[in-house]
């Protein structure tokens, strides 16, 4: 026991005891009749220092003689002349520092998920704070006690009446891991200290199922942003990191590591694409067959979102084939979709619906959009049967007028000029009065204005809705109502 060779190491009985009692004279009965007071006075005195200076790290000062008062307890508890069990009470009846619940731990006093049992709601999410607050600090002792927690959490079946225990251990980790730093700018090798150290000491099984919880964690907490937008920034999302590497590998396979990833995303009602996108880089980095692995799964995905009609189940498809092409190089998104859609023998479309579905989608996600893939579509489109080339005629206009917007700062307004070059207020006032004029006569917003409100957005909110609004606010009415 780490504790007792410590404790032998540093000094003889004489110096134990006045360590302890501040006094040589002591008997050993003495001491066994007196140590309970003692030792509620330790433990009082440690749970104001807690309250005082909330530092969970043991003053050095008087650091050895509660080593020393802590293996005295041992010692006597060994021998029987002191309850296990009344001092158990005893202790879970304070609220104490962490280094010290560890050191009692390490005494085979009380074991630190049985102290953090006794823990009320409120006291539980204190301590995943402050747990976390010294992992952030590089104090070891904050792994050991979530490495206790994680083996009894994670570990073979427990005993029945431990399961209020096991409860309490998965309530602290989820609270915890919400909180442990996860992205170290200098873990260019190796992830972070304190998830090689879990890894380093936990089994392998527990560990996988450890790294399974910290991996979902991960991924469905703050901040959140919309799968939409996420199609816009996934380039910047492109690197791998070591920590996600790991929590993957320890899956045991591609095939293992990929079913993870993907249950999480597709069970989440609300996911941090910013950690999913780079989880999905870690994982095509870490294996060779990750391309091969991922595109299966986006075909399988395609068919069933097609014949279902599930835009989510469509949209995800098109966001992990994307993160693959910035990821790899082995696998661009220009060549996937021309290879996916742009033949009638390759196409995962079966049927008409399927056609007009794909369609559908695809016109839906023009504002969506990054440039580089506007341009992809326009150059490459989708096969089609003849009766919906009209519809694709139709999607590509609104492709190259949306290129032509971001391409351009000046890109011109919503209705042909009549009038060759213009000014943009010209523009505004022209497309203004000529949206006015077309619902005047026909009761009916004009389709140029429809699609500018969504493949022009930035024409559209900028410059077209401003001067609608105020020059003809009673026009405006009219023509909203």
């Amino acid at each position: 026991m780490f504790l007792s060779q410590n404790m032998t190491q540093s000094g003889s009985k004489k110096r134990l005891f006045s360590e302890a009692f501040g006094s040589t004279q002591s008997t050993a009965s003495q001491c066994a009749e007196n140590f309970p007071t003692r030792f509620k006075s330790l433990l009082q005195e440690q749970q104001v220092a807690l309250q005082q200076t909330r530092q969970d790290l043991l003053d050095p000062v008087k650091k050895n003689s509660v080593k020393s008062m802590v293996f005295l307890a041992n010692q006597l508890v060994s021998k029987g002349t002191l309850s296990k069990v009344s001092l158990g009470k005893l202790i879970r009846s304070f609220r104490l520092p962490l280094e010290l619940v560890w050191m009692l731990h390490c005494a085979e006093l009380l074991h630190c998920t049985l102290y953090l049992e006794s823990l009320d709601e409120s006291n539980l999410a204190s301590v995943s704070v402050r747990l976390a607050k010294l992992v952030q600090d590089g104090a070891v002792v904050s792994v050991d006690l979530i490495k206790s927690c994680a083996a009894l959490a994670h570990g073979p079946e427990p005993p029945a009446n431990l399961a209020p225990v096991v409860r309490t251990c998965h309530a602290l980790l989820a609270q915890v891991e919400r909180r442990l730093p996860f992205e170290e700018v200098d873990s260019a090798k190796k992830g972070p200290w304190w998830l090689v150290h879990l890894q380093q000491s936990l089994s392998p099984g527990v560990f996988a199922r450890l790294a399974g919880s910290l991996l979902e964690v991960r991924l469905t907490s703050p901040p959140f942003i919309s799968v939409h937008q996420a199609l816009a920034r996934q380039h910047e999302w492109k690197y791998p990191l070591p920590a996600f590497k790991m929590l993957l590998e320890s899956q045991g396979s591609s095939t293992s590591a990929l079913n993870l990833l993907t249950r999480v995303i597709n069970e989440a009602r609300e996911v941090n694409w910013k950690s999913a996108l780079i989880c999905v880089s870690s994982f095509v980095s870490l294996y060779s067959d990750a391309d091969q692995k991922l595109s299966d799964l986006v075909r399988a995905w395609l068919s069933q979102a097609l014949e279902h009609q599930e835009p989510e189940t469509l949209l995800l498809c098109f966001v992990l084939i994307r993160q693959l092409g910035h990821a790899s190089s082995t696998a661009p998104y220009a060549s996937w979709f021309r290879n996916t859609f742009g033949s009638k023998h390759n196409t995962p479309c079966r049927t008409p619906a399927h056609f007009s579905y794909l369609l559908s989608f695809l016109n839906q996600l023009v504002q969506h959009e990054p440039l580089h893939c506007l341009k992809t579509h326009h150059e490459m489109p989708p096969y089609v049967p003849e009766k919906l080339r009209s519809e694709l005629s139709d999607w590509r206009m609104m492709l190259f007028t949306r290129i032509k917007d971001l391409s351009n700062s000046n890109p011109g307004g919503i209705f042909p000029s009549e009038q060759g070059t213009r000014t943009q207020e010209q523009q505004v006032q022209s497309d203004v009065e000529k949206a006015i004029a077309h619902f005047e006569s026909s009761k009916r917003v004009h389709e140029l204005v429809m699609k500018a409100a969504i493949c022009r957005k930035k024409y559209f909110d900028s410059h077209f809705i401003p001067a609608l609004l105020i020059p003809r606010l009673e026009n405006f009415f009219l023509f909203i109502s």
